[in-house]
């Protein structure tokens, strides 16, 4: 694993393999840190965040494949750079569900996946490729910009005349459920599902850190992502609110969706906490309980719509 040592404090330069999964790497880390030091500070930085991959775009056949018809779309960020994805349309569907995937996620990789598993539900789905991943342009990478290219894809399909009318969800997974946050704190949408959520990025970062190590490493998180995370705005989120976590999930383990849970000013019977047996960070929606859950949620918010 290649470090950069400087004054006792080291960088982790080393690419993961698994979406948002620093624990083996921290946890190597760790182990060998404990044979020759007493105390070391890890940096957590944007660099770790992100994980560009280009790659293809998404296809007619295999959104067709997946259940759906498939309208590709070209969204240009406030920065010129272009945002590429599609909108899955499933006919007559009441709802449209704008998809934020992890770290690693590709609409024509992971995109299609989720798109098969929530078929189901008879909603629209909407996947756009992250800047520099995907079919989308290379462009600036930064928390800021993720966040507003967040911002920037939801208006995109809140202002399209054909979905008017229609109750749009804002659903993001690991990662993207941090921008999936900051777009219902800034937004009216008709209801947030939060997956593998983590509550701050810190607490996230600390806890890749293995049991054994955390008496003698300390991760620095970097000063742009310090304050980045879904707990410090739940009380911005007003929309009905599922929050959905593996119940092995190690990565962003269920004591965070609790907290947040529990952190929400909104009553109980506009939040919802569903903690899948069984499931670890990625393979929630593989489980029929969590397709339950999420079809539950949104009758309920058809039925809150319908309400006088």
């Amino acid at each position: 694993m290649p470090t950069e040592a400087r004054a006792g404090r080291l960088r982790v330069h080393a690419r993961k393999q698994a979406d948002t999964s620093h624990c083996t790497r921290l946890g190597i880390l760790a182990a060998g840190l404990l044979m020759v030091a007493s105390c070391v500070s890890v940096e957590f930085s944007e660099a770790e965040m992100f994980r560009p991959r280009p790659g293809p775009s998404l296809t007619t056949e295999a959104v067709e494949a997946a259940g759906y018809q498939f309208e590709p779309l070209d969204i240009t960020a406030p920065d010129g750079v272009h945002l590429r994805g599609g909108l899955l349309k499933k006919p007559g569907a009441a709802f449209t569900i704008v998809f934020y995937g992890g770290n690693i996620a590709t609409a024509a990789r992971t995109g299609i996946r989720r798109a098969r598993e929530l078929a189901l539900l008879n909603a629209n789905l909407v996947l756009v490729d992250y800047r520099s991943y995907g079919g989308s342009d290379v462009g600036p990478m930064s928390s800021e910009a993720f966040l507003q290219d967040g911002l920037t894809v939801f208006d995109h399909v809140a202002a399209r005349q054909d979905l008017v009318g229609q109750a749009i969800v804002v659903h993001g997974h690991s990662m993207g459920s941090l921008i999936a946050g900051h777009v219902a704190a800034n937004r009216q949408t008709a209801g947030v599902v939060l997956e593998s959520s983590a509550t701050t990025t810190q607490a996230f970062a600390d806890n890749q850190v293995p049991w054994y190590g955390r008496p003698f490493v300390r991760v620095d998180v970097e000063d742009s992502l310090r304050d980045q995370g879904n707990l410090p705005i739940m009380s911005r989120i007003e929309e009905p609110l599922l929050l959905i976590v593996g119940a092995n999930d190690r990565d962003t383990p269920p004591a965070f969706s609790r907290q947040l849970y529990e952190t929400s000013s909104l009553p109980e019977d506009r939040r919802r906490l569903a903690i899948v047996e069984d499931a670890g960070h990625s393979d929630v929606f593989a489980r029929p309980e969590a397709i339950d859950a999420y079809s539950q949620f949104l009758t309920s918010l058809a039925r809150t719509a319908s309400s006088p």
